[in-house]
């Protein structure tokens, strides 16, 4: 499925489906997609460029922001709060929310927010900030003493997994660039690995294979190399949603 742009004609919506706005490689999206997946929900996906958005865009996103949901009419905007919509749905029987509870899901937020934060700037800035490397070795760090169990609060999936695992899932990536290493060479890391990273931080490594394994991820994730090809298109200037 390609990205619509600006000048692309604006897709017709069907209000009785459920419509998710989306960006093929934002991790907030990501977040949305598999509470959706997991939740075995039906939905229309509408990519759109956030490079040369669609005119269109801002009469469903007036800031031309995504993920954005919607379903009769009613839109929803940020990820955490269409998750915790999504997760509802089907009441308290099925909800991955009663598992972990909202301080756990708030806690597992924040800790994505700090590996990301830094990451991001590693991904796709042009040039490498020492401080932004100091941070992120930081979250990492953190996220090693947190993940103790198979799962962020034992050994039950809950909405805390789905609202950290995407923004975490770049962590390979953001290692790749901080040691330059070739985009041939960048793979999803697994205790195995003769390398310090998988070493130092092996609950953090077993806690990313555990999630990638997991069916309502397979259908959605994408590699981790493809994701260290994007980033090098942005960071070129140039990036590439379509990569393969």
């Amino acid at each position: 499925m390609m990205h619509l742009k600006n000048g692309d004609p604006e897709p017709s919506i069907n209000p009785a489906r459920y419509t998710l706005f989306a960006y093929g490689f934002c991790p907030f999206c990501e977040r949305v997609r598999l509470t959706l997946s997991f939740h075995k929900i039906d939905y229309d996906l509408i990519l759109v460029s956030l490079l040369i958005k669609p005119d269109w865009l801002v009469k469903y996103s007036p800031m031309g922001k995504v993920p954005l949901l919607i379903h009769h009419g009613e839109k929803l905007l940020e990820s955490d709060l269409i998750m915790r919509f999504i997760d509802e749905l089907h009441g308290e029987k099925t909800s991955l929310m009663t598992v972990c509870g909202i301080e756990n899901f708030q806690k597992a937020a924040e800790l994505a927010k700090k590996f990301f934060g830094p990451g991001h700037s590693i991904l796709y800035e042009t040039d490498l900030n020492e401080s932004d490397v100091v941070q992120f070795y930081e979250a990492c760090s953190e996220l090693e003493n947190s993940l103790k169990s198979k799962y962020f609060t034992g050994d039950q999936l809950s909405l805390a997994d789905l609202v950290l695992f995407p923004l975490i899932d770049y962590f390979e990536v953001i290692l790749s660039v901080i040691h330059n290493i070739e985009l041939d060479h960048v793979h999803e890391l697994k205790m195995s690995d003769a390398l310090n990273e998988a070493n130092k931080w092996p609950n953090l490594v077993n806690y990313l294979t555990t999630m990638r394994q997991e069916s309502f991820v397979v259908n959605i994730r994408k590699s981790t190399r493809i994701k260290a090809k994007y980033a090098s298109s942005k960071r070129a200037g140039c990036p590439n949603p379509e990569i393969q």
